[in-house]
């Protein structure tokens, strides 16, 4: 059965351009990568922390480099990118604010996804006290709770257009945004003079 991790990854392959250049920050084993070269003929490129995940990557062929996202992306030059991806990453990182402005300079468009903190599963753990855990539905380290609300006040603030979004069920289906949507996925563009 696919995780809801999964079912992101196959809706934001379906974002991305034949031949694009593609950015995928905490790329983890690359898997993404992979599929999206052999699939679509693209030149991917991945940033990952995790030792094991760069062998991985670097034994299955994918370009990777090891280093912390949270400290910018110094190593690439702007507008390096067609597209730059940050996957179920978006709730471990101090300054969302700052790597989404770090991913517009390098990339023309940004994707994101991040589990919906507004999803009535999680509205009723707080309400019975709880917050959940130190992880997300997607299984990955959990440092902030992003609810879709916030994300979206945040890109406004940042003056950074939303120029696709599509939110998931636990099932991998499309629903509209607001408590029912377990994962959401953004493509964004800097702000439009």
């Amino acid at each position: 059965m696919e995780t809801l991790k999964q079912h992101g990854e196959r809706l934001i392959s379906g974002w991305v351009d034949r031949q694009a250049r593609v950015l995928d920050l905490g790329c983890g084993n690359g898997s993404l990568l992979s599929e999206l070269a052999d699939s679509k003929q693209v030149f991917g490129y991945g940033v990952e922390l995790d030792a094991d995940a760069v062998v991985s990557c670097i034994e299955s062929g994918v370009p990777v480099i090891q280093a912390d996202i949270e400290h910018g992306l110094p190593m690439f030059a702007d507008g390096s990118f067609d597209t730059v991806l940050l996957l179920s990453t978006l709730q471990e990182l101090g300054s969302p604010a700052a790597m989404l402005k770090a991913m517009l300079r390098v990339g023309k468009r940004a994707v994101v996804t991040f589990a919906n903190a507004g999803h009535w599963r999680r509205r009723g753990e707080f309400i019975a006290g709880r917050i959940g855990g130190t992880e997300n539905v997607t299984g990955d380290r959990l440092l902030r709770l992003i609810s879709i609300t916030d994300f979206e006040s945040m890109c406004s603030r940042l003056g950074l257009h939303i120029e696709r979004r599509t939110c998931l069920n636990a099932a991998g289906r499309p629903v509209a945004a607001g408590m029912f949507a377990e994962l959401a996925a953004y493509m964004l563009v800097g702000g439009r003079d």
